[in-house]
């Protein structure tokens, strides 16, 4: 293999556990992409978004196969109005972060290499992931059955075991009650406008480790039922209104209104 990149392995979340990826050949392909559309051919039967551990890239790379498979420019300049306000690409530097990747771009024999370097990893994650379901099935199943009698066991059809909820879970959490708060909307035609900043933020705030989106309904109510509903008594939101929902240094900016976060403010905040 041709100008491999070092292999990583980072810590993820709060756990000890360490998953194979390679943040640099995801890198380096990217920007190879980015730099020469055509190499998109070469590796399109190998890696797909999926692959990617990181996810901006993965994001990254669904928006470039997009506009080259419309037969569209894919480069740090046609993508930057896409993630100008993707919040994991502000954390790399903004649009930036994809002039500095294109820079990185390996040359195209190699792109083949890096392509299945990334789904290799990917599969590895997976298997992984596979042998976490089966330990942590086998755990619960003793579990069970210290704690209950086979009389009562036997009973039973079958057992369900569900997986603790993550963070990227809440993403699609978020949209499924939003959609929820548009229908209710929906009879005063009154639209919300909420930015991928304030998505983000709804799902940061309504997350737990330990209770996973249970705080979520919570979070929508004082901070953004709660405040929409002030603006439609006081008139301030009518019918066929739409509500720009964004996140400031305080918390959610729905319409004129602030609502506070949960979160301890940083010690370097400034007040006003």
């Amino acid at each position: 293999m041709t100008e491999v990149a070092t292999i990583r392995a980072v810590k993820v979340g709060p756990e000890t556990d360490m998953l194979p990826h390679s943040i640099e050949a995801e890198q380096q392909l990217l920007g190879a992409i980015l730099t020469n559309n055509d190499i998109y051919d070469r590796i399109a039967s190998i890696v797909r978004a999926e692959h990617f551990f990181d996810p901006v890239h993965r994001r990254i790379y669904e928006i470039a196969i997009a506009r080259i498979q419309k037969n569209a420019l894919a480069s740090p300049v046609t993508l930057k109005g896409y993630l100008e306000e993707d919040e994991g690409l502000k954390q790399l530097g903004g649009p930036a972060y994809l002039a500095r990747i294109a820079g990185a771009a390996i040359s195209a024999f190699a792109a083949r290499d890096y392509a299945q370097m990334i789904h290799d990893l990917a599969v590895r994650r997976e298997l992984i992931g596979l042998g976490r379901d089966i330990t942590a099935r086998a755990q619960v199943m003793e579990a069970v059955r210290r704690h209950f009698r086979p009389e009562f066991l036997n009973r039973l059809d079958d057992m369900i075991i569900f997986d603790r909820l993550s963070r990227d879970d809440m993403d699609g959490i978020v949209a499924i009650q939003l959609g929820l708060l548009d229908a209710r909307l929906a009879s005063r035609k009154i639209t919300l406008d909420l930015d991928r900043a304030a998505r983000t933020w709804l799902a940061d705030e309504g997350y737990d480790p330990v209770y996973g989106a249970r705080p979520l309904k919570r979070v929508l109510q004082r901070s953004l039922q709660d405040r929409l509903a002030e603006m439609i008594l006081a008139g301030e939101v009518t019918d066929e209104s739409t509500v720009p929902v964004t996140v400031g240094p305080d918390g959610l900016i729905v319409g004129s209104l602030v609502s506070g976060s949960n979160r301890p403010r940083p010690e370097d905040a400034v007040v006003h």
